[in-house]
């Protein structure tokens, strides 16, 4: 958008068709270099989690685009961010400290919230607990929504992903079975968190959680 002479995300509504246009393919050529090259793919899951920041923008380009929001207990949410070593970059900065998550959890989902109360969203959510407790529905719930028949191996998809490079940091857990074990983890650490829960509390009763 800075390269077509408009700021963002204060100008996304002055944009022409030809230029949404253009920026759309931008985005495809773009990851065209991720793709399988032989495969004929009829669905694209951008995964990136912070993209949920610029849902407008995605709206602007996808008009029609489907949304999975990914729920987990937001603290366990916050001390998993806080345990990963991730690169330090812009993004990753509020990640160094405890309070830094909490914080960042309740300003990225109290976006996200106001987006879905604001626009037309068509938003799916699969909750982490219910995930590892019952991949087959849980995921099949998922695949209807999408509009997608499945493999019927799906749910060993960790003996796919043995032989893959993948870059993400939870490439230590996509090559194992589903486990529960760090459902309710928070709770190891109840005396570290307790005094940043509050920070979260409106989103650990909205989506349906206790402390």
């Amino acid at each position: 958008m800075t390269g077509l002479g408009y700021k963002y995300p204060e100008d996304l509504s002055s944009m022409t068709a030809n230029e949404v246009g253009y920026l759309r393919d931008a985005y495809f050529q773009h990851n065209q270099q991720f793709l399988l090259q032989d495969k004929d793919l009829g669905l694209v899951i951008d995964k990136l989690p912070l993209n949920i920041q610029h849902v407008p923008f995605i709206m602007v380009l996808f008009p029609g685009a489907k949304f999975i929001l990914s729920i987990r207990h937001p603290v366990d949410v916050c001390l998993s961010c806080f345990h990963q070593d991730f690169h330090l970059n812009n993004a990753m900065r509020y990640f160094t400290d405890l309070r830094g998550c909490f914080l960042r959890y309740r300003d990225v989902m109290g976006l996200f919230e106001r987006y879905r109360q604001e626009l037309d969203l068509n938003v799916h959510t699969v909750c982490y607990e219910d995930l590892v407790s019952d991949l087959e529905h849980t995921a099949g719930d998922l695949f209807r929504f999408l509009e997608y028949l499945p493999r019927e191996d799906f749910t060993r998809f960790y003996d796919a992903n043995k032989n893959k490079v993948v870059k993400t940091p939870s490439n230590s857990q996509v090559v194992r079975p589903l486990y529960d074990s760090s459902c309710g983890k928070w709770r190891q650490y109840a005396s570290q968190v307790e005094k940043f829960i509050p920070i979260v509390r409106p989103f650990v009763e909205q989506y349906g959680y206790s402390v």
